[in-house]
């Protein structure tokens, strides 16, 4: 039997407030995961929020925090991203320009279907308020593996007031996204752009050019100290912004770990690095990671003291005295190896060790991002 219109919009209310069908293919668009901690004064980079990142570009005297803050004036979310800007930029110049960023891995994007006639639209929706400045921002998209790009309008119209927004992009049927796991799409959120930046008009897919990368953008957040913050970020298929997709906790971590693992310690915490000892002052260890990462990763780790227990039980060394040694990126498993000439020289070859912390708020990063 068809469905009447009554159960049709029935039917398509259902489907639009569902929860967990993978529509979002944004990671982390509740800001609910920040592995390298709540704040950082660095304006360039990750630094707090797994996936999001600001960038400045030619700035020079802008500062301030990237935070994870708790949101209690929007329902349904309980975390949002802040951009908390305490130096001004004294004046916005032509090349100079101060966005968020978001990149998706290219393989997660095929059902896109771009480069061919099948190619699809996508709806961009996002929360966002601004303490300080409002008018007319940019978001564009690029497309990494042909180059092109294509940008869209929204408005902030009060200030200190979350509002959402809904952009529609066109389909792109010029440029694959190519399988694999390297930058398929990166979405670009400006607070500023200077002349450089905003001639060229980009509302439709075209070749990349400066000109264009912040097309229609004329607020100017960095001219003034206040705050940005965004959060329930979503994007998907069609030209409809549905509700957005909450994933569990656990999801959204996991999905973040592909990108970014950070182990943090305590004194006297098992870091799970087990291994063994190659000769008196070098030695071998395993640590696992949850899920496979995309890529062989960097190593970083914090000044705090850690030792290598049972192998030598005595001597104190900083994490960021480990070095990655080799890692294979498909399977969750990564080789780390600790440099050579350290204060280790009671360590007797064949011994089995365990790293332990001897210090408070000790890091262990292994970074994989686009």
């Amino acid at each position: 039997m068809a469905l009447n219109q009554v159960g049709l919009e029935r039917l398509n209310t259902a489907t639009t407030k569902k929860i967990g069908t993978n529509k979002n293919l944004i990671i982390n668009g509740a800001m609910q995961v920040a592995q390298r901690g709540t704040s950082n004064t660095g304006l360039n980079g990750y630094g707090s929020v797994d996936r999001f990142f600001p960038e400045k570009h030619n700035i020079d005297n802008l500062a301030g925090t990237q935070q994870q803050v708790t949101v209690s004036d929007l329902p349904g979310f309980t975390k949002a991203f802040k951009l908390d800007l305490t130096t001004q930029e004294s004046a916005l110049a032509s090349d100079e320009y101060f966005a968020i960023i978001h990149r998706i891995e290219a393989q997660n994007l095929q059902h896109l279907a771009y480069g061919t006639s099948s190619a699809t639209e996508i709806t961009l929706s996002f929360y966002v308020k601004s303490s300080h400045n409002t008018g007319n921002f940019a978001v564009s998209i690029f497309q990494h593996d042909n180059s092109r790009l294509v940008s869209k309008t929204y408005t902030i119209s009060s200030t200190n007031t979350w509002e959402r927004k809904t952009l529609t992009f066109p389909a792109q049927t010029s440029g694959i996204i190519n399988n694999d796991n390297g930058r398929g799409l990166d979405i670009n959120w400006f607070l500023a752009a200077g002349g450089n930046f905003t001639s060229s008009d980009t509302t439709s897919w075209s070749a990349y050019s400066d000109a264009g990368f912040a097309y229609g953008q004329t607020a100017n957040c960095i001219g003034q100290t206040g705050t940005f913050e965004i959060t329930g970020v979503q994007l998907e298929v069609g030209s409809v912004a549905t509700d957005f997709e909450h994933k569990s906790f656990a999801q959204e971590v996991a999905l973040c770990q592909r990108y970014c693992y950070v182990i943090t310690v305590q004194n006297g915490d098992n870091t799970g690095i087990v291994g063994q000892v190659t000769n008196s002052s070098t030695a071998r260890g395993i640590i696992y990671f949850p899920v496979p990462m995309r890529a062989e990763p960097t190593y970083t780790g914090s000044a705090t003291l850690c030792r290598y227990e049972a192998a030598d039980s005595s001597d104190d060394f900083n994490f960021s005295a480990l070095v990655l040694h080799r890692t294979p990126t498909q399977r969750p498993v990564s080789y780390t190896g600790m440099t050579q000439g350290l204060a280790t020289s009671s360590m007797t070859g064949g011994q089995a060790f365990l790293v332990i912390a001897r210090a408070n708020s000790g890091k262990l990063t292994y970074d994989a991002e686009l």
